[in-house]
């Protein structure tokens, strides 16, 4: 890998460069993350699994690099291309795009009119013309000097069409033109999709909002890509890259025009609306400049602008899988290390309609105590009945929990269990599981291996679900771990991807729970850090005839492990009843010698560690222990040393403690039931800009605010949450007369804050509103008295109006009788004005009418304005 690489990395993990050369020796090694993180904290102390994956991508990625540079080197040494300057760009290149840029001007083509012209010895006269050494006004002079009928140029518009075919494909080869003409795409590029086909109202539900879909692609979000992957797969949606031409010819203007923008404006403004090259006859009239134009425009349009959009597309997709397999990480973990439901004794529920609901009974250790079926929905409807089985089931064995299956018939067997535990099972309690993995394990050969004759086959589903409450990471493990993880996206990342991701979380999941060598199936300890199938499953044969092991060094018993594959695999498993204390901590058994020095420094032996006394005695003389001389002594990290102190004081804590456990219920949830700062589980079914919505199975999906999704600020709701995974939510409000319910994703405490913080401001509101309801009552009645004296004005002010017409009616008819004879023009005029008196008088009739009218508006305004 490139030092600018390994640079790069040192820079943002703050390592050195040694550091980050020894951790890619371990990751080709095969060491697993958990080893790393765990046993070289000299390397990982600021390292999380995360970051582990980051580094094994960067390796991945490397390979492929190297790969494809050794085919390159080998393509050009076959066409004799020696390059120094090439050798070294390839030698140096660190991306797969940077690499292909140095190589395209060499790559082989059939047929290519580019490197036709350049074999008839056109080059030159192209050089000159891009470097602008020729005079731009005599184009045509310069070209005549290379006509030659031999060559197939028997005029000048000849040469000059090979000169342009031979530009145009510089220029789109060209690779510091490519890298501007990537900044350029990124910046004002848009991603673009449409609806194709007929959507059914499922599509409609999940991909509406992509049916006029045009983004910029700066803004653009990986789920929103996912979304779009994942339309275009089911026929739904088609979309683009959409590249900006008008830009990216600016752009090439200023690298190759003398007057850059300026110049190309000029240039394309004295050929209007022309869109092709010029005819042959008219080739001969073109300037230099405007040939270069010519050149530009061909270039970008025909070709470097759909290679760099397919190429964006690409990147885009990639971006999108790495932010996928990111949620796929967070999610099968949270369900991996899912707490198991206490020691008390449980019953496993397949619910369902026509087979009826299944029940199994088990105690702590997962043994059937009883398995009976009952029918309490339709079409038997023998619910009475199935509520005195259930309840006599309880009571006979004891039973504390229910398993109850997410499938067909779940949300009415859960009506029945609240109604038997109101009547007769107060301490009752239940949960609901995800039905896929039990049923997916039920009906496997493996299941029939196991469970044989224990329970009949239609019971398996039943048991399954209870053995995963009792013990989830054992029996999740037994099935293909892309059932347990469901999300809508799966099939859109690729599946070699996929697989390796999936692994590598259940192996550091595993590696954290510490399976015992002496009872986990070769299902979980297949996940073991370091151990193969092969391995796992002969460790477990090698049970069936041999005693139990006692000591971790007894693995190396069995002829699979070799004792590489010992030393990377055995402080990740626990020894059930061991010859030595040590065998049940995380410390390796390869440094067992420094945790012996460091008891006696605190004058004790390892059987001490027997006595939960002797350990607090560790926790409270931790500072008196000198790690700096162990540190040279044993070539030991001196935070190893660390975390042997701390492990030797409290050995292997469970990482389970500190994950939420399964949500425990007396009756189905609803609005009525729901209550302020609640812990639940849903499961995310829509993500938007603004948070995302949460179904917690209470019928009404929760809004989980994006200032809620998180302690830290969150710039998108995307980053931290994707559709169909499983969060635990606090409730922070209910409106049960909108049908609103309001969540938090963030800690209890700031659940609690936010929640008194809302039921505040929502008081301040109520009291606000009962202010302005008093006001306007107070206002409804003031007005009133005023428009009564308004209106009597009014009428007034219209009779003294009306009074003041008839007087002027009067003197005018006075008039009439002794003027003289009126001509047509004079009594036109007349006529004019009736009409426009008469239009006066009955506007002047409703004046009343109209200021009664405007003190009404007027009062509701004022009204309004104080609210």
């Amino acid at each position: 890998m490139p030092d600018r690489t390994i640079t790069s990395l040192a820079n943002d993990y703050h390592l050195n460069l040694e550091q980050v050369r020894e951790l890619f020796r371990l990751l080709e090694q095969k060491y697993s993350a958990p080893y790393i993180l765990r046993y070289r904290q000299d390397l990982a102390a600021n390292l999380n699994t995360d970051d582990i994956a980051v580094f094994r991508r960067f390796l991945q990625e490397r390979d492929e690099l190297e790969k494809e540079r050794a085919k390159i080197q080998e393509k050009l040494k076959e066409q004799g291309v020696e390059n120094e300057e090439l050798s070294e760009s390839i030698e140096t290149a660190e991306t797969l795009s940077e690499l292909f840029d140095h190589y395209v001007p060499y790559r082989p083509r059939k047929r290519s009119r580019s490197r036709l012209a350049i074999s008839r010895g056109l080059a030159p006269l192209a050089l000159q013309i891009i470097e602008h050494e020729l005079d731009h006004a005599d184009l045509a002079a310069g070209a005549r000097e290379y006509t030659n009928p031999d060559m197939e140029l028997h005029t000048i518009s000849d040469v000059l069409t090979g000169v342009y075919y031979i530009i145009s494909d510089w220029i789109a080869e060209e690779k510091s033109h490519r890298d501007a003409q990537r900044t350029v795409i990124n910046n004002k590029g848009r991603l673009i999709a449409k609806r194709i086909g007929k959507w059914d109202k499922r599509m409609h539900d999940e991909f509406r909002e992509y049916s006029q879909f045009a983004e910029k692609l700066s803004d653009v979000h990986h789920a929103q890509v996912l979304s779009l992957m994942r339309g275009k797969r089911l026929n739904a949606l088609r979309f683009r890259v959409e590249t900006p031409l008008e830009d990216m010819y600016l752009q090439a203007a200023e690298l190759y025009l003398e007057g850059g923008e300026r110049e190309f404006y000029e240039i394309d403004a004295s050929f209007h609306d022309q869109k092709a090259l010029p005819a042959e006859d008219k080739l001969t009239e073109l300037t230099g400049p405007q040939l270069l134009y010519w050149c530009i425009r061909e270039s970008i349009s025909r070709t470097l602008a759909p290679i760099l959009s397919k190429e964006k597309e690409r990147d885009l997709r990639k971006n999108a899988q790495e932010h996928a397999l990111g949620i796929v990480r967070r999610n099968l973990r949270s369900k991996l290390l899912t707490p198991p439901v206490g020691n008390g004794r449980i019953m496993g529920i397949d619910p369902g309609f026509r087979t009826g609901c299944k029940l199994v009974a088990l105690d702590d250790n997962g043994t059937v105590l009883d398995s009976k079926i009952v029918y309490p929905h339709t079409p038997k409807n023998k619910w009475d009945e199935a509520k005195e089985t259930i309840a006599a089931m309880i009571g006979e064995h004891q039973l504390s929990v229910a398993s109850l299956g997410d499938n067909n018939g779940s949300r009415e067997t859960e009506n029945l269990l609240a109604e038997i535990i109101e009547e007769n099972c107060n301490e009752f309690r239940y949960l609901i599981q995800e039905c896929g993995p039990a049923e997916i394990y039920a009906k496997s050969n493996l299941a029939a291996r196991e469970l044989g004759d224990v329970v009949p086959e239609k019971m398996r589903t039943a048991l399954a679900l209870g053995l995963q409450a009792l013990r989830p990471i054992e029996e999740l493990t037994k099935v293909d771990l892309t059932n347990i993880c469901a999300l809508p996206y799966l099939k859109e990342i690729n599946k070699a991807d996929l697989e390796k991701e999936l692994y590598s979380v259940a192996e550091e999941c595993v590696g954290e729970v510490g399976p015992d060598i002496n009872t986990a199936p070769v299902s979980l300890l297949r996940y073991v850090p370091g151990l193969t199938y092969k391995a796992a499953r002969e460790i477990t044969e090698w049970r069936e005839d041999n005693p139990p092991f006692k000591t971790r060094r007894d693995l190396r018993q069995v002829p699979a492990l070799d004792i590489e594959m010992w030393y990377k695999s055995a402080p990740f498993v626990r020894v059930g009843d061991p010859e030595s204390p040590l065998d049940i901590t995380r410390i390796h058994p390869d440094h067992y010698r420094m945790a012996q020095a460091i008891l006696e420094q605190l004058q004790l032996t390892v059987d001490d560690l027997k006595d939960p006394e002797q350990r607090d005695v560790i926790r409270t003389k931790k500072k008196e222990v000198d790690l700096t001389g162990l540190e040279e002594q044993f070539d030991m990290h001196y935070l190893y040393g660390k975390f042997m102190l701390d492990e030797l004081a409290q050995p292997w804590p469970d990482p389970r403690r500190e994950m939420s456990p399964p949500p425990l219920r007396q009756a189905p949830l609803s609005l009525d039931r729901i209550k302020p700062l609640q812990m639940l589980e849903g499961e995310v079914q829509k993500v938007v800009d603004f948070g995302a919505f949460v179904d917690i199975g209470a019928g009404e999906d929760g809004l989980v605010h994006i200032s809620e999704l998180s302690e830290k600020f969150v710039e998108s709701p995307y980053d931290i949450v994707f559709p169909g995974e499983t969060v635990t939510v606090w409730v922070m409000d209910i409106d049960p007369e909108n049908k609103r319910i309001a969540l938090s994703m963030r800690s209890e405490e700031s659940a609690r804050r936010a929640s008194q913080k809302r039921a505040k401001i929502k008081e301040q509101k109520e009291t606000r509103k009962r202010i302005d309801q008093k006001k306007k009552e107070a206002q409804t009645r003031v007005p009133t008295a005023q428009l009564h004296s308004s209106m009597q004005q009014s009428k007034a002010a219209a009779g003294r109006q009306s009074q003041r017409m008839k007087k002027i009616k009067e003197f005018r008819g006075h008039e009439e009788k002794t003027a003289p004879p009126e001509t047509a023009k004079q009594q036109s005029v007349k006529k004019e004005k009736e009409t426009d008196e008469k239009r006066r008088s009955d506007e002047d009739n409703v004046q009343g009418d109209d200021l009664l009218k405007r003190l009404q508006f007027a009062a509701i305004e004022k009204r309004g304005e104080d609210k």
